[in-house]
């Protein structure tokens, strides 16, 4: 993203808060205090705006379209109402903000809140609804998405509601108190973001802190735009875009200005304005987002309308080149075992779904320099390249996402991906070693590979749940892989209770509770064929001691095996096994031990 100045259009360097309204964007100044209002490429100075004495600055505009603007001074000097050219003021004890200067803000019904000390104010024009700061009078204010405000103050987050009711949600002990947030926001999904002084970016959801990265410890400014970006402009790191899972940073060779970002919206045509620190405001340049909107009927996580981006192959070139090169650099400073491309369609940049833009062999040119650097480092190809919904291609691996498949599946290398809980972090999740092993069984035994995603917190650190399960699942490996490692699929994945004419096996989705409580029973096995030549029987329960399991695919007249089983051994354990094959199963009394979710058996 690139963005361009607009000080040769008459605006002067000492802007702040630049608001939108409908389309137009409403700026603040300093010392002197005048206002403008940019509509297109108009600038207008707002008239018969009241000068105080000494200069002070318009410290924050507030509105919303056909309503009032409401702005407030520094130094305290009250709340100046503008409407169609009419200017009236209020004054009195009114609160003041971090800075210990006046705070004001319209919500989304167009009623105004600012802290105050003692009762509000009403008049003519438009009305106002005090806020009492809690512990001191600074405080940071930021409208509820479903009416009433947000307050940061002392040492309390609180919600103050539409009908006046105040209910503090959270203490700010923990980020420093209210005397350390620069800002507050709530997103459309109802998560409050915090900038603050010293301790970065806090998201408060479901009751709880946690602390994103950002590339200053200083947040200024805080907004979000209409594809559900979060913008964080801070004090010498320039600009963080946050979409989900990632940042993006934006600094000085992008034409920022400066790296120390007061203010930041969004107009309705998709461009950002900045208000930089002593400068000019700054608008995003490069093709507004709204052009790249979605197309009606597309799913909403597959957006980009289908085809070319036609009026803009230059951009889309550049792209596709960049990603390119950032793969490469990728590969060549972290050698990483595999490489991984999602989406909704054949490969990145086909020219439709997730891959729209220029047609391009990106993802070829990519991928043939990863094997080639393998090669070279290695001395051979131990690597590999998932491209999601990719057709067989050889160097290609494709993925089973939320489940596995019916059938054994050898036309191209696949991995079973899901996640325990989700994609990403949340508290709540529930975790059992159990559904992780017999999802593992269930892929491998038709030749596919496991990949399960276990979410790190905020931090980077795996909670106790995840732990715990973790290293249940580590045992288990130990004793029992050795017909996982390097397997492959038997003749058909296993036998057992069949469910609507196919074979009862772990349901599809998210890990959770369904796949933990989910039941098999003693004749419930899964096959694999060991890199040993030896087979491989899981049951996916764990019997009593001293029952006896049948294995119908194993009777010496289905010869399914194409030989004659010679032993049977309990995976875990150093002692014999009772077994017999006859000819309609193989039969093994099952022995005492300490096992856990599935027994295996190698069988030779």
């Amino acid at each position: 993203m690139t963005f361009v100045a607009n000080g040769a259009a008459g605006i002067r360097k000492d802007s702040t808060e630049p608001q939108v309204r409908d389309r137009e964007i409403w700026l603040g100044f300093g010392p002197g205090g005048a206002a403008v209002r940019q509509g297109g490429d108009m600038i207008e100075n707002v008239p018969s705006l009241p000068r105080p004495a000494p200069p002070d600055w318009i410290r924050a505009l507030r509105g919303m379209p056909d309503a009032p603007v409401w702005y407030d001074w520094s130094g305290g000097r009250g709340v100046t109402c503008w409407m169609n050219g009419r200017v009236q003021e209020f004054k009195g004890a009114i609160g003041k903000g971090t800075d210990g200067e006046p705070v004001v803000l319209a919500d989304s019904s167009g009623q105004v809140w600012f802290p105050r000390d003692e009762e509000g104010l009403g008049g003519e024009i438009g009305r106002f609804q005090a806020i009492i700061p809690q512990g001191g009078s600074r405080a940071s204010l930021a409208p509820a998405r479903d009416g009433g405000a947000w307050l940061a103050s002392g040492d309390r987050l609180m919600r103050q509601h539409a009908d006046g009711r105040v209910e503090t949600v959270a203490s700010l002990e923990a980020i420093g108190g209210g005397d350390a947030v620069n800002m507050l926001l709530e997103d459309a999904s109802g998560t409050v973001w915090i900038a603050t002084r010293g301790s970065g970016l806090i998201r408060w959801r479901d009751s709880e802190f946690h602390r994103v990265a950002t590339s200053h410890n200083d947040v200024l400014s805080l907004t979000t735009d209409g594809e559900g970006n979060l913008w964080a402009g801070t004090h010498g790191g320039g600009l963080d875009q946050l979409r989900p899972r990632r940042f993006y940073l934006h600094k000085a060779d992008e034409g920022l200005p400066s790296d120390n970002v007061i203010s930041i919206c969004e107009d309705k045509d998709g461009h950002l304005w900045l208000a930089p620190s002593f400068n000019p405001p700054v608008r995003s340049g490069d093709v507004p987002k709204r052009e790249f909107g979605t197309q009606p009927g597309t799913e909403s996580w597959s957006p980009p309308k289908a085809g070319i981006f036609d009026k803009h192959l230059d951009y889309a070139k550049w792209y596709a080149t960049w990603w390119a090169a950032r793969m490469t650099d990728a590969i060549d400073q972290y050698d990483p075992d595999f490489i991984y491309t999602d989406g909704t369609g054949k490969q990145p940049f086909e020219g439709f779904n997730t891959g729209t833009g220029i047609k391009a062999d990106a993802m070829q040119s990519v991928i043939a320099h990863f094997y080639n650097q393998s090669l070279k480092r290695r001395g051979k190809v131990d690597t590999f390249s998932i491209v999601k919904f990719r057709p067989p291609t050889n160097g290609t691996v494709n993925t089973e996402e939320f489940g596995v498949p019916r059938d054994i599946i050898t036309k191209q290398p696949w991995i079973a991906e899901i996640p325990v809980g989700d994609w990403f972090y949340a508290p709540g999740f529930f975790y059992d070693s159990g559904m992780m092993i017999r999802y593992i069984i269930e892929a491998v035994a038709r030749d596919g590979n496991a990949c399960i995603c276990v979410s790190p917190q905020p931090d980077g650190s795996l909670d106790d749940g995840s732990l715990k399960m973790l290293k249940e699942v580590g045992i288990w490996m130990r004793a029992n892989g050795q017909g996982i490692y390097g397997s492959k699929a038997w003749t058909i994945p296993g036998e057992g209770e069949i469910v609507k004419g196919q074979l009862k096996q772990l349901p599809g989705g998210k890990l959770g509770k369904q796949h933990a409580e989910f039941k098999f029973g003693p004749g419930d096995f899964r096959f694999t064929a060991g890199k040993d030549g030896a087979l491989y029987a899981y049951c996916l329960t764990v019997p009593p001691s001293g029952s006896k399991l049948r294995i119908s695919s194993l009777g010496s007249d289905k010869n399914m095996w194409n030989r004659k089983i010679q032993n049977v051994e309990v995976l875990g354990l150093r002692q014999s096994v009772k077994w017999k094959q006859d000819t309609d199963a193989l039969l093994i009394e099952m022995p005492r031990g300490d096992f856990a979710t599935a027994v295996g058996f190698r069988i030779r």
